[in-house]
């Protein structure tokens, strides 16, 4: 997640599915899962701020970026997400505040 830090239960990311599936790469998934909260029915209180990120490499890859775009401006299919989508744990390392997963995407399935 890019931008959101909020506090959430698993009943309530459950309930919008988790995120969608369609999304690759950078861009839009942040707006995409404050939106699916939104479509569902739930209050979001969003605090002005600034948040340090786990560190990752920045790829910005500005074709898939515009598709992600179309897939946002498309809306949530809510029947893909958490509960469609398949992985294998490769590796994962306990952090002192988080579990860093490697996990292989199965999308054959």
């Amino acid at each position: 997640m890019a931008r959101i830090k909020e506090y959430l239960s698993y009943s309530q990311y459950e309930a919008i599915n988790g995120f969608t599936n369609k999304l690759n790469g950078w861009g839009c998934e942040d707006d995409l899962f404050y939106d699916n909260f939104i479509e569902k029915g739930f209050t979001v209180d969003r605090r002005d701020g600034r948040f340090k990120s786990l560190p990752h490499s920045r790829n910005h890859d500005n074709d898939q970026f515009a598709k992600n775009v179309e897939i946002y401006k498309s809306g949530r299919d809510f029947n893909e997400g958490l509960s469609t989508i398949k992985y294998d744990i490769a590796e994962y390392t306990i952090k002192d505040l988080y579990v860093h997963m490697k996990v292989n995407l199965n999308l054959d399935e």
